[in-house]
């Protein structure tokens, strides 16, 4: 894995170098992933998530059902400045957005962290308060999973888009029709909208799955593990996980021939989360 440069990725996009920047990006996806459940002393959906662990498999889910009211806006397209700056018509605003907005619609999304030992509000925040669990997932296909780039700021789409009406008007000068490599630059910029959140995100240092759901019914479903290229390497009960919830992953475990659960213990002198053995006996 290689320390990832969000200026050089951008700059590679940026000279249309669109391989070389998604080879790039890949380099930078761990070996381990880690992904973190809630459980609650009462909730039906604690069975749909031991469930769905004991099949060795994890849910995606659409746009909607995540807690980042910003989620799929971190790029905008600025009416204002296209208007009354670059001169656009309004049907040529239509246009464009449009065009932007059909690249980022009916796709779901599996999250995942780059690492459970120091992640306290992880914990607190996804695993109800250090009730649940976390599973650890060796990363065997690297190509399924993208770092989450965190900005300060919105990220406004107006000087593309006039390159790409620039584009058009040059091309049909000629008496050519289409965009050029602008159209290919778009495509690529819309998909940055999937892995893209605010700096306020940061610790939960996100690596994410997504998948093209247009021809499905259902929008949140579940994925086996392998499908996504992921092996689990074991499980971490949390620090106030109950002796019940304990014993379910347990069992989980044992039924998938997996190392017996770990429990989250406070370590030593740091601000760090450790693993402790617990009892393996069937």
């Amino acid at each position: 894995m290689v320390e990832f440069s969000v200026d050089k990725y951008f700059r590679l996009i940026l000279n249309y170098r669109f391989n070389e920047a998604r080879s790039y990006r890949t380099s930078s996806v761990p070996d381990t992933l880690y992904k973190f459940y809630p459980l609650y002393p009462v909730d039906t959906e604690n069975e749909k998530r031991l469930s769905t662990l004991a099949r060795n498999a994890i849910w995606v889910s659409e746009a909607s059902k995540m807690n980042d009211p910003f989620e799929l806006k971190t790029i905008y397209v600025d009416r204002n400045t296209l208007s009354n700056y670059f001169n656009f018509t309004e049907e040529g605003v239509d246009f464009y957005e449009g065009l932007f907005q059909a690249g980022v619609q009916n796709h779901s999304f599996a999250s995942f962290s780059a690492n459970a030992s120091n992640k306290m509000p992880m914990w607190a925040h996804y695993a109800n308060n250090y009730h649940g669990f976390c599973v650890r997932f060796r990363v065997n296909d690297k190509n399924n999973f993208r770092n989450i780039i965190y900005e300060d700021e919105r990220i406004p789409l107006d000087v593309l888009f006039n390159e790409m009406e620039g584009e058009r008007l040059k091309n049909e000068r000629r008496g050519l029709a289409g965009y050029g490599e602008t159209l290919m630059l778009l495509a690529t910029i819309t998909q940055e909208q999937f892995f893209l959140k605010h700096s306020s995100w940061k610790y939960e240092e996100e690596y994410r799955f997504v998948v093209d759901t247009n021809n499905r019914a259902l929008k949140s479903y579940e994925v086996i593990c392998e499908d996504l290229g992921i092996t689990v390497e074991g499980v971490i009960a949390g620090v106030n996980c109950s002796p019940e919830h304990l014993e379910c992953l347990r069992k989980i475990c044992i039924s998938n021939d997996w190392k017996p659960p770990v429990l989250a213990v406070i370590s030593g002198a740091h601000f760090q989360i450790g693993e402790e053995k617990t009892d393996d006996k069937n």
